[in-house]
């Protein structure tokens, strides 16, 4: 399937929004089937060490966190840390420094 293919060759994103797509679909059972080798999509993540694709089917709390602070409000500008929080959930290494280098003194933000 599209998310065991997703899974065992390492595209997070991808894998990822199919996670969600078949969980809001309420068809979870698409996420136990198994491959002929035996292998659930999560398997195959796990397998090959794709952490990223793992936590899409099981977010730690602070993943979910994260991700819930992310997705609200706040500006690049402002220095409560939501700033930060969302140029890492990008992964726009550029934001996340221009950041840092404006909060230097300011260790809540890490």
């Amino acid at each position: 399937t599209a998310v065991m293919r997703a899974c065992q060759y390492g595209f997070p994103t991808s894998a990822k929004l199919l996670v969600q797509a078949i969980k809001d679909r309420g068809d979870c059972k698409a996420l136990e089937y198994k491959d002929n080798s035996g292998c659930k999509a999560l398997d195959h993540a796990i397998r090959n060490r794709h952490t990223a694709i793992r936590r899409a089917f099981e977010p730690s709390a602070s993943d979910t966190d994260v991700t819930q602070q992310a997705q609200g409000g706040g500006d690049a500008n402002d220095d409560s840390g939501l700033a930060l929080i969302k140029a890492c959930a990008a992964g726009d290494a550029g934001a996340v420094e221009a950041v840092l280098r404006r909060a230097e003194s300011d260790a809540a933000l890490l």
